[in-house]
């Protein structure tokens, strides 16, 4: 791949709600507890807890895999990136000092130099490789920025594209050290959805959270699922 120099454009914003404390050094987070309550509401109740668990602790979460498990391309009406319990559908929430609660991204969270370096570990076939470095070349053809594989010991920072059971989702912008960028295998293994996630891990959330959204976009509210509309 060649080497990368894209001025990443101004971040947008997001607002996300409070989130809890990190757990003390040493501690586990517990998960929510949920019930075996095989209703419907019952059901939709545990998968908020869920997102919230996540949203709070900037984990993957396995159940994301099983629900992306039920996803048929040829049949689903949504993207493989929006079925994970994560902030909306796919990214991972982690914290650094400098963020704030709007999540506003700043400097910190820009890659130096438009250089971003990656590590391919997860167990992809040779095919799904391809994919993935076709998503890096499509983001380099249409910007500055340039993607190097990452050498251990040279770089520090570096996304990491792994495979695990957990769904597709990437942090937003350079959080420091290791970052994983995830594409479950093979529903997240597809040109879109790798440069979607790639996107992210530039520093950039989804169109819908800019804050001028409302001046060009008319919500739907009958199309919403229950458990995303709003609680009055």
């Amino acid at each position: 791949m060649n080497s990368l120099s894209f001025i990443v454009l101004p971040l947008l914003a997001i607002s996300i709600p409070s989130l809890s404390a990190a757990p003390a050094p040493g501690k586990t987070a517990a998960k929510p507890k949920t019930t075996h309550n095989d209703d419907k509401i019952g059901e939709e109740f545990r998968d908020m807890q869920l997102e919230s668990w996540v949203l709070n602790h900037g984990l993957p979460e396995p159940k994301s895999g099983i629900n992306l498990d039920r996803w048929n391309a040829s049949s689903a009406n949504d993207r493989p990136e929006e079925r994970g319990f994560y902030l909306e559908g796919d990214i991972l929430y982690q914290t650094h000092p400098s963020a704030t609660k709007s999540a506003q991204v700043g400097e910190y969270y820009k890659w130096p130099n438009a250089q971003v370096f990656i590590k391919i570990s997860g167990a992809f076939a040779p095919h799904e490789v391809n994919i993935i470095k076709k998503a890096t070349q499509y983001i380099e053809k249409h910007t500055c920025i340039r993607f190097f594989f990452y050498q251990p010991g040279i770089q520090k920072d570096y996304v990491d594209i792994t495979n695990s059971h957990t769904g597709c989702f990437s942090s937003v912008g350079r959080t420091g050290g290791r970052q994983v960028l995830n594409l479950q295998s093979p529903q997240c293994v597809n040109l879109r959805t790798a440069t979607h996630e790639l996107i992210h891990s530039l520093g950039f959330f989804h169109e819908q959270s800019r804050s001028d959204r409302d001046k060009y976009i008319q919500i739907e509210w009958g199309n919403i699922h229950s458990r995303n509309s709003p609680i009055n």
